[in-house]
């Protein structure tokens, strides 16, 4: 049965977490979310406010639906060697959650869909416009599946959108002027 709750989003992210891991050590990444030892961490379109989000842990994957309800949805095993809850980026966990156990393969499987990113992309919100129901399963301890985007339309957290930005072409020590004594003399 899945748990629906309102999640503090921060910085455009909300984090699937041990307590203590390191979410900053990325090792895939997605559309949804992105992935590491412990931690999934999920991409928000609003810079800050509520989302709402679902969580359902089963006992086996799930079967594989082309619903077109969900904007994007991702798919990956990480290793998962502690319990993990909710956390907000600045640490707050989200305690209405309770905690998904580490299965004794110490891997979990994991699918994230998300639905309204777009309809207030960087904005400070005080009432949820985005939608993220997240299913994990315990995966058997060999399994090395990359993470999978399955459906990705919105257009955000793409490998494309995250793109460095080109370097400037002003090079700020080219206008640099050195005052060795007097007045200070342009270039020009």
């Amino acid at each position: 049965m899945t748990q629906w709750f309102n999640v503090e989003a921060d910085n455009h992210q909300f984090n699937l977490a041990a307590p203590d891991a390191d979410t900053t050590a990325f090792q895939e990444f997605g559309s949804v979310f992105d992935t590491g030892t412990a931690f999934a961490t999920f991409h928000t379109g609003i810079a800050c406010g509520p989302v709402t989000v679902g969580i359902d842990v089963l006992h086996s994957p799930p079967q594989w639906s082309d619903s077109a309800e969900w904007d994007n949805v991702d798919e990956a095993v990480f290793s998962a060697p502690a319990a993990l809850r909710v956390i907000t980026n600045s640490g707050m966990v989200q305690e209405a959650f309770g905690q998904i156990d580490t299965p004794s393969s110490g891997k979990l499987g994991i699918r994230g869909h998300v639905v309204g990113r777009v309809s207030a992309w960087d904005q400070v919100v005080d009432e949820p416009t985005e939608k993220f129901w997240t299913v994990v399963w315990p995966a058997d301890e060999t399994e090395t599946t990359p993470l999978v985007q399955r459906r990705a339309s919105d257009g955000l957290w793409t490998p494309e959108s995250r793109q460095q930005e080109p370097e400037s072409e002003f090079d700020i020590g080219e206008d640099a002027t050195v005052r060795l004594s007097g007045p200070v003399r342009w270039n020009g």
